[in-house]
């Protein structure tokens, strides 16, 4: 358990010859409760991860080949974070067989949202499924 943790960053140099198993609900012991800002570079995870519930700020740098999530799994992760204020999501490949339309996820605490999208349809499929403040900065 981490019940003080409130910052959590991983990257993994080696994830191209890792063999290490992806960040879970073992991590911590499913045990974070002040658990506000994840920064994860270069490794991968699993999008229903505890981790992903709660955050202030989500910054998800280059994924492991076995973490590229569908559209439903990563509107489901966002949905767990209705205070999100900062969300970065670079080197992300969307995995494009699961893209129907959702209901849209409110996130109406962001202030901004940096997206490194592969192709300009992944990013357009993002949007189209959030429910974003007026006034947030958009970088793409």
């Amino acid at each position: 358990p981490a019940p003080l943790l409130e910052i959590f960053e991983f990257s993994d140099a080696r994830l191209a010859y890792s063999t290490t198993k992806p960040i879970s609900n073992i991590v911590f012991q499913g045990q974070s409760p002040r658990l506000r800002s994840v920064e994860l570079m270069c490794c991968n995870f699993s999008w229903t991860a505890h981790i992903f519930s709660g955050l202030r700020i989500l910054s998800l740098r280059g994924t492991g080949i076995t973490s590229f999530p569908t559209m439903p799994q990563l509107l489901s992760a966002l949905r767990r974070m209705p205070a999100l204020e900062h969300l970065t999501l670079e080197r992300l490949y969307i995995n494009p067989k699961e893209t129907k339309r959702l209901g849209k996820v409110p996130l109406a605490q962001l202030k901004s949202i940096a997206l490194g999208a592969e192709l300009i349809t992944t990013a357009t499929s993002l949007f189209a499924q959030l429910a974003l403040p007026v006034d947030v900065k958009i970088a793409i």
